[in-house]
Formats: structure tokens, C-alpha cells, sequence
């Protein structure tokens, strides 16, 4: 069942990202509120590896149209290298603005799709989320050692500003699909809501490539490569 989802999206591009990819971004968070809209987050990074992050309550139409994410969108175009989207359906903790998407801890910046049976476990801090949990875990002990720790079901998405990485991993219980145009990559639960709204900016005869990302294997993308 449905609890979350989250939009990535990877510039091929030296320069970045282009107005049309920040215009896919912005339909793929709106479309995929249908997986969860009680809360919507999003972060970016850019060329020097700097993170910024936006969220809160409600669904991507409230983030939207608020002047912080203006001031994010613009930074979309030419800056960012990385931009991640998460639209959350709750499933523990309440829905509020702290519970929303993405979760920072020291260098690691995070979001995730599913939920954990142990997440009191996994850190001595007080968190209202597993998702945070997983975040704090991660900062503390390294994603090695704490992804051994999981217990549940999980798509994870986070970006260390150590070593300038965004990593991605799922296990068996969550779907994960790489959605490959000439000048990004997607990543998506739903393939095929990301091949419909890159598909309706791409120029003629250009093709998508989809594959599936496979389970318990972490993806690793330097900030540099």
C-alpha cells in the first residue's frame, strides 16, 4: 500500500538543469501527491555540494506557491545538480510540519518511502518518525551499519555532504525505477507516472529508457562524476 513516494531528479548536464526539467520536477511533485499529499518536502544540491531543503504540511500546491520555494525553484535552473521531492502519506507520527520530509542529521539529508517495525532502535534521540530514526542512524554509524538495522520496508534516498554522494537504495517490499532521458535521470516508484511527464517535454524522437533498481543494492552518485 501506498505510504509516500519521492521524485529525484539526476542532471546529466554539466550546466545543470534547464527550465523544462524544472517544470517536470514541479508536475511530478504535484502528480504524485496521489501516493500522499499530508505533507511535501524537497531538497537540492548544488555544484559546491551545498544542500537546501524546504517542507511542510499540506500538499505540493501549498509549497508551491510559497515564496521560499520561488527562491528554490530558481536555484533549480543551472545550480542545482541534485533535486530530490518527497510527498508524504503518514503512517507513524503525526502530519505536521516536522514530520514532513526531508530529515537533516550532520552531513546526511534524507527522505524515504515505507515504514520500519524497529525505528525505536535505531537511535537513542528522541524522533517522531521512523524516517527520521533512519536519518540520525545513518549520521551516527554510517548507511553500512545502520541499513543492516532496518526492519520493514524502505526506498531510500539521502545525500552526505562529506563526501559529496546521493545514494539510493530499496528493499524487496518497495518498488524503485531509474528513468533515463538524454538529459537526466528520474527517479520514481511509479514509472509510469515519470515516463508520462517527461514524455510530454521531450523533442521529437527521443526515446526513455526505464529500468528497475535492484533490491539491496545502494546506488552511488559523487556530486563530481
Amino acid at each position: 500500500f501506498p505510504s509516500h513516494d519521492i521524485q529525484r531528479m539526476i542532471a546529466k548536464e554539466k550546466l545543470g538543469f534547464s527550465f523544462a526539467d524544472i517544470s517536470e520536477f514541479n508536475q511530478l511533485l504535484v502528480c504524485d501527491s496521489v501516493r500522499g499529499a499530508d505533507s511535501t518536502g524537497v531538497f537540492g544540491v548544488d555544484k559546491l555540494g551545498n544542500a537546501d531543503y524546504l517542507k511542510q504540511r499540506g500538499d505540493p500546491f501549498l509549497l508551491i506557491n510559497s515564496p521560499e520555494y520561488k527562491e528554490f525553484s530558481n536555484s533549480i535552473f543551472q545550480k542545482y545538480k541534485f533535486t530530490i521531492g518527497h510527498n508524504r502519506k503518514a503512517t507513524i507520527g503525526a502530519v505536521s510540519d516536522e514530520t514532513a520530509h526531508p530529515f537533516q542529521e550532520g552531513n546526511i539529508v534524507l527522505v524515504h518511502n515505507g515504514t520500519l517495525h524497529n525505528h525505536k532502535e535505531l537511535t537513542d534521540e528522541e524522533v517522531l518518525v521512523d524516517s527520521h530514526a533512519i536519518t540520525h542512524a545513518i549520521s551516527a554509524r554510517g548507511y553500512k551499519e545502520a541499513l543492516k538495522e532496518l526492519q520493514g520496508a524502505f526506498t531510500l534516498v539521502w545525500y552526505d555532504a562529506e563526501d559529496k554522494c546521493l545514494r539510493f537504495v530499496r528493499n524487496d517490499q518497495r518498488p524503485l525505477h531509474i528513468i533515463e532521458s538524454n538529459s537526466l535521470y528520474v527517479l520514481s516508484s511509479e514509472a509510469a507516472l515519470a515516463e508520462w511527464i517527461i514524455g510530454r517535454e521531450l523533442v521529437a524522437k527521443e526515446k526513455l529508457k526505464t529500468t528497475v533498481v535492484k533490491s539491496g543494492v545502494v546506488y552511488s552518485i559523487n556530486l563530481d562524476d
